[in-house]
C-alpha cells in the first residue's frame, strides 16, 4: 500500500488537528490526532509539523475529512507527500532550524565573552534579547515545544505571546 503522509507546514499554533475517515456506513472514524494540546510524545510522528499517516492500497478511493480547533488564528497548509519525500523534507528542515539556533548559540557566546572582556553593561541587554527572541522564535516554529516542554501542552499556548 501508499502511505502517505499529510503535512501541515503552516505554523504550530494549532491546539487540536483530527483526521476522519468515512467508512462504508457513512459514518466518520477519527484516524489520528495531533495539535499543541496533545502532549509531544503523543503525537503520531516526533515533529515540530502536524504530520498524520494516511495508508492507502492502490486504486482505492477513499474520503476524509480534517477538524482542526485553535483558539489563535491559523493558516492552513496542507500537502500530501509521499513518505520517502517526507523523509528528505523533515532532514533538510531540521537542518535549517539547528542552523538558526546553531548561529544565535554562537552569537550569545561570543557577546557573553565580550561582556566578561570590556565589562560593558550593554551587553547584558543584548544577551538577554537575544535569549528572548530565541525563545520567541522557537515557540512561534514549535521548536520549543518539541524540546523545552514536550509534555506541557497547557504551556504551549501560553509561551506563545500571539
Amino acid at each position: 500500500p501508499l502511505i502517505a503522509r499529510f503535512r501541515d507546514e503552516s505554523e504550530p499554533l494549532i491546539d487540536r488537528l483530527r483526521l476522519f475517515a468515512k467508512t462504508d456506513a457513512s459514518r466518520l472514524e477519527l484516524i489520528q490526532e495531533t495539535g499543541n494540546r496533545i502532549p509531544f510524545s503523543e503525537r503520531p510522528f516526533a515533529s515540530r509539523h502536524f504530520i498524520l499517516d494516511l495508508e492507502l492500497p492502490p486504486g482505492t478511493e477513499r474520503e476524509f475529512y480534517l477538524a482542526v480547533d485553535s483558539t489563535d488564528t491559523i493558516q492552513l497548509n496542507p500537502r500530501l507527500i509521499h513518505a520517502d519525500d517526507l523523509l528528505s523534507s523533515e532532514r533538510r528542515d531540521q537542518l535549517m532550524v539547528g542552523a538558526y539556533f546553531g548561529l544565535l548559540a554562537a552569537m550569545l557566546l561570543y557577546n557573553a565573552l565580550l561582556l566578561l572582556i570590556l565589562r560593558d553593561t550593554t551587553y547584558i541587554r543584548y544577551l538577554l534579547f537575544l535569549v528572548c527572541n530565541g525563545l520567541f522564535i522557537a515557540a512561534q516554529m514549535g521548536v520549543a515545544y518539541e524540546s523545552l516542554w514536550p509534555d506541557r501542552p497547557w504551556w504551549a499556548p501560553r509561551a506563545n505571546p500571539y
